[in-house]
């Protein structure tokens, strides 16, 4: 059911997690409106269903092959229109943008909702289902250094996007099994921390410090 307030919905996580294929179907559809992914564009059977909800300007990006500026557009050209606040607005992201940070805080100004789900994986494990899924699709082979930095920044932002104060609802789910065995693991509503489940994440933790041995642990894996 849409939220009549308005609601952004951010599922971030590292290439392969899950956050199309486990983290929307469950827990977004069917409460807002409007919907990006960039991943969107490589697929074959997009369906024309959703092609319907995509902004004017979204819609000629897509079409355009501008698969880098797919989702950008389209969350910026709903922020302008009072769709936004009937319908609500969903995106996807490896977190590693400022622009993230940017749409959040012009949700709190129209005063929506707004809420993030981070899918979490090992990092090996990621790498393993990209090459999986480029193989099925008979894509080139994936870029690794890409992968990893990606994962790192990621999870680098994690505890920036917690302090921000522009987030309701935030949740960590861990996808390393797959197969629709998602486990929460962390849980902030409202600042206050209501479920942690420490250990999937310290393993997120330890492959992208391993890469980068400066990276900090969250504040509330060290309280």
């Amino acid at each position: 059911m849409l939220d009549k307030k308005g609601i952004f919905i951010l599922i971030a996580g590292a290439n392969a997690s899950g956050k199309s294929s486990v983290i929307k179907p469950k827990y977004v559809k069917g409460r807002i409106g409007l919907y990006a992914n960039p991943d969107m564009l490589n697929d074959p059977d997009f369906p024309i269903a959703e092609k319907d909800i995509l902004s004017d300007m979204g819609y000629k990006t897509l079409i355009s092959k501008k698969a880098d500026q797919f989702a950008i557009v389209c969350v910026d050209d709903w922020f302008q229109s009072a769709r936004c606040r009937s319908e609500g607005i969903g995106t996807e992201s490896n977190l590693v943008s400022g622009r993230d940070f940017r749409n959040f805080r012009k949700a709190k100004i129209f005063e929506m909702k707004t809420e993030l789900y981070f899918v979490g994986v090992p990092l090996e494990t990621a790498k393993g289902r990209e090459e999986k899924r480029a193989a099925n699709k008979e894509q080139a082979k994936i870029d690794h250094a890409e992968i990893e930095r990606r994962y790192v920044k990621g999870l680098s932002n994690l505890q920036k996007h917690i302090d921000s104060g522009n987030i309701d609802l935030i949740k960590f789910y861990d996808n390393t099994l797959g197969k629709g065995e998602e486990e929460l693991v962390f849980h902030m509503e409202n600042g206050k921390t209501k479920f942690l489940n420490p250990e999937p994440i310290l393993q997120w933790f330890k492959d992208a410090r391993f890469l980068n041995p400066y990276i900090k642990l969250p504040a509330f894996l060290e309280e």
